[in-house]
């Protein structure tokens, strides 16, 4: 099982644990749901866009909301284009790091440098932010390219 939860996403995730996390929801409604012959009538866990309700036929109410809200992602991630390659997702309260370790691993500030204290990082993740969307999950903003 993925450690990937869309309500409690990490600082930063990669689309792989949204498709992973989609696929383990999706097996666990077809196992669950699988020995009800009514269900065969009227889910089809291939269909995307089965509502929350249906959802909830296999995996409960707290999966299935889990599940329209990763489909949703999944839905505007794809947008991307590496998707299924894997975009990087980082969460908005993280990104001046982010910003930061690129400068480091970029060699364009030594991380043992004094001047480091002088640069205004707030001003260089905002211009590193420029190349990137956003992306809105749960209420945080994320940032991917």
């Amino acid at each position: 099982m993925s450690d990937f939860n869309v309500f409690y996403p990490e600082s930063h995730f990669v689309s792989h644990d949204v498709i992973d996390r989609i696929e383990e929801l999706r097996n666990e409604f077809i196992d669950t749901t699988e020995a009800d012959e009514m269900a065969d009538d009227f889910i089809d866990p291939m269909d995307l866009v089965m509502s929350e309700d249906d959802w909830a036929f296999g995996l409960g109410a707290d999966g299935a909301a889990e599940m329209v809200a990763l489909l949703a992602l999944e839905s505007e991630g794809k947008g991307f284009a590496d998707w299924e390659h894997g975009v990087s997702f980082v969460s908005d309260y993280h990104f001046k790091d982010y910003a930061r370790e690129i400068a480091e691993d970029c060699g364009m500030i030594d991380r043992e440098s004094s001047m480091a204290n002088y640069i205004d990082w707030d001003a260089w993740a905002r211009d590193v932010r420029m190349d990137y969307s956003s992306v809105e999950v749960n209420g945080t903003t994320y940032w991917a390219r």
